[in-house]
C-alpha cells in the first residue's frame, strides 16, 4: 500500500472501455443508407464520411457531447449531399439515418480486459479512483451499468463539455497528489497540465480531434497494463 494517498482520475471512454469502434460500425451502416438513396448520383464514400466528421465535429459546440448529435449529423450530412445535387430530401432516409445512428448508445459495452485489473492494482496501493466522464448522462450512465464499474469508484462524475472543474475540484482535496489518466489530449489531457495536476496518456484511436503536439504528459503508456507499475514509479518521485 502506498504511505500517501494520491487522487486518481481516470476517463471512462477509449481508456477504460472501447467505445470509437461501436460509431465505426454506425458509420458503415449510414453511408451504405446514404449511397442507396442517391443511387446513381452518390458520391465517393470517403467524402461522405469527411462531410459526417466535418458537421459532427462542429456540432460539439453547440451540442456537446449529448447523444442527439451524432445522429444529426448524419442527417444533416445527408441533407446537404441532396443540395449539392439538387435532390429533395426523403424524410424516410433521414428518418433511417437518424435511427441506425442512435444504436450506438446501446453497446454492446465491455471493458478493455487490463481495466479492472489495473483499477484495482491502485485501489490496492491505497489510493482514491474518481471516474470523470464527459457525454450524455443516459448513454454514460448505461454503459457504467453494463459493465458493473462503477463500485470501482470513490466518486463518478459526468459532464456534457469540460472536465476542468471536475478535476479542479478533486485537486483542491489533494495538492500535488492528483492525476488525471485519459486517452484524449484535448479532453484529458489538457485539462489536466492547465491546472498544474499530474497527466498520464494512453493514446488510443478515438474518433474525435486531431493530436495536440504541444501538449507534453508526464507519463506516456502504451496500454493501460503499464497504468499500476507507472503510477507507483510517479508517485515514489515525488518528494513528500
Amino acid at each position: 500500500m502506498a504511505s500517501e494517498r494520491w487522487e486518481i482520475c481516470w476517463d471512462f471512454d477509449d481508456t477504460l472501455m472501447p467505445n470509437t469502434h461501436l460509431y465505426h460500425g454506425c458509420d458503415w451502416r449510414c453511408g451504405l443508407i446514404i449511397c442507396e438513396a442517391l443511387g446513381t448520383r452518390s458520391t465517393r464514400p470517403m467524402d461522405v464520411l469527411a462531410l459526417q466528421n466535418k458537421i459532427d465535429s462542429e456540432s460539439v459546440k453547440e451540442l456537446g457531447f449529448g447523444r442527439e448529435r451524432y445522429p444529426t449529423s448524419w442527417v444533416k450530412a445527408y441533407q446537404e449531399l441532396c443540395g449539392r445535387i439538387g435532390a429533395a430530401e426523403d424524410p424516410a432516409v433521414s428518418a433511417r439515418l437518424y435511427e441506425t445512428a442512435r444504436q450506438f448508445q446501446y453497446g454492446p459495452f465491455e471493458l478493455h480486459p487490463q481495466a479492472m485489473p489495473a483499477l484495482r492494482a491502485v485501489q490496492t496501493d491505497g489510493h482514491g479512483l474518481h471516474l470523470i466522464t464527459v457525454g450524455d448522462p443516459v448513454v454514460q450512465n448505461r454503459k457504467l451499468d453494463l459493465t458493473g464499474i462503477r463500485p470501482m469508484f470513490d466518486s463518478v462524475t459526468i459532464v456534457e463539455r469540460s472536465k476542468e472543474q471536475a478535476l479542479a475540484d478533486i485537486a483542491s482535496r489533494a495538492p500535488g497528489r492528483t492525476v488525471m489518466i485519459g486517452d484524449s489530449k484535448r479532453s484529458d489531457i489538457k485539462p489536466a497540465l492547465d491546472l498544474g495536476i499530474h497527466a498520464i496518456w494512453i493514446p488510443s484511436n478515438t474518433w474525435s480531434f486531431a493530436d495536440l503536439p504541444d501538449v507534453r504528459p508526464d507519463v506516456t503508456l502504451q496500454s493501460i497494463g503499464e497504468l499500476p507499475a507507472a503510477l507507483r514509479k510517479l508517485v515514489a518521485a515525488k518528494p513528500h
